[in-house]
């Protein structure tokens, strides 16, 4: 008995679908998201896989590592070692340490430009901000702010970059064109942390010293609110799509959730001890929590607003800064540019099977499909 064509066409579809649908499948996955915790006094960096929140890697870095910066494409995380001078560049593809760039005088904090072509490095000791380039891993550039920098942030457009000056109570905004400071902004007392929205319409500081974060607006580079938190903040970060802010209360070993659209807490999650810093997953369902006072980081569940792990790392760990990859596409054959022409789906090869089988049959039979 023979087998109608018509089967062996069905056959077809349902394996060409097959094929189509797992190589759709592939370009879709994302690769592990990582959290790099810079542990002071261990000399050391902890690698920590997002997916399954275990340390999978231990870096050793310079003396006294504090703040962490990972460039966008998640190829590099640039550490600034305060007892040393010097930031280490490490290839995360292979978690080694691949430069130790000389830069100021007790390097604290370090941003990634989004382009990824530039790291800004704030130097307490001498009040600068290094600029490195990152293909050669040289500095490039020195910017004078004000007294005791700690955390600098970068605008999503990467036309400025804000710095939380400790001791000058100010914000400096430096223009990335010209490496010019084109405002000192007045926030609280002692600036520490410092993030900026996602649309790049605010910037939030955690102010140390009167237990607050202000909010800039960045089309006048005024404080437009001041929201009490715990005692005292440190470490500051947005979520992802911009709704809440997380600031982090080392005394009050306590993170405070601000909900953007009203300025104003609606929730203080108890964590490890003296927590530092903080940082947000690129899907925003998790943050990580740096406990410097007994070597932890905690894991909050961003929906519930509840400590859900716990993960030992070294001794004292800061990480102050953007300290998580971004989520990029782990296929080998990425998704299309915008301007590329796009292959077909499953379901555009299963409409031009379809049409293959009708025109099949009609030829065959004379009779048309219904």
């Amino acid at each position: 008995m023979r087998a109608s064509p018509v089967i062996f066409i069905v056959l077809l579809i349902i394996i060409v679908v097959g094929v189509q649908g797992a190589a759709y499948a592939q370009t879709n996955t994302s690769t592990p998201v990582y959290a790099y915790i810079a542990n002071y006094l261990s000399n050391n960096v902890s690698v920590i896989d997002t997916s399954t929140d275990q340390v999978i890697a231990t870096i050793n870095v310079g003396s006294y590592p504090f703040g962490v910066g990972v460039s966008p494409d998640g190829a590099k995380a640039y550490v600034a070692n305060q007892g040393s001078g010097t930031v280490s560049a490490i290839d995360t593809s292979t978690n080694r340490v691949t430069a130790n760039i000389n830069v100021g005088t007790y390097p604290c904090g370090v941003a990634v430009s989004p382009d990824g072509t530039k790291a800004y490095v704030t130097n307490e000791g001498n009040g600068t901000v290094s600029v490195i380039n990152t293909t050669s891993d040289q500095v490039t550039a020195t910017i004078n702010v004000g007294y005791l920098p700690k955390v600098v942030a970068v605008s999503p457009d990467g036309t400025k970059a804000y710095v939380a000056n400790y001791n000058s109570s100010t914000v400096s905004a430096i223009d990335t064109s010209t490496y010019q400071v084109i405002a000192n902004i007045s926030v609280g007392t002692n600036p520490c942390g410092v993030a900026v929205s996602p649309d790049g319409t605010k910037v939030y500081v955690a102010n140390t010293g009167s237990n607050s974060i202000s909010v800039i607006d960045t089309s006048t580079n005024q404080v437009i609110a001041a929201i009490n938190v715990g005692t005292p903040p440190f470490g500051v970060a947005v979520s992802p799509d911009g709704t809440k802010v997380y600031a982090t209360n080392a005394f009050s070993n306590a993170v405070s959730v601000i909900d953007t659209s009203a300025d104003q807490v609606i929730a203080a999650i108890s964590v490890g001890a003296t927590p530092y810093g903080v940082g947000v997953s690129p899907d925003g369902t998790k943050a990580y929590v740096t406990n410097y006072g007994n070597g932890t980081v905690s894991v909050i569940n961003t929906t519930s607003d509840q400590v859900t792990a716990t993960i030992n790392v070294g001794i004292n760990p800061c990480s102050l800064g953007q300290f998580i990859t971004p989520n990029l596409s782990s296929s080998p054959n990425p998704l299309p540019s915008p301007s590329a022409s796009p292959s077909p789906g499953p379901s555009a090869v299963v409409c031009a099977l379809a049409m293959i089988a009708g025109s099949y049959v009609v030829m065959r039979t004379g009779k048309r499909i219904r």
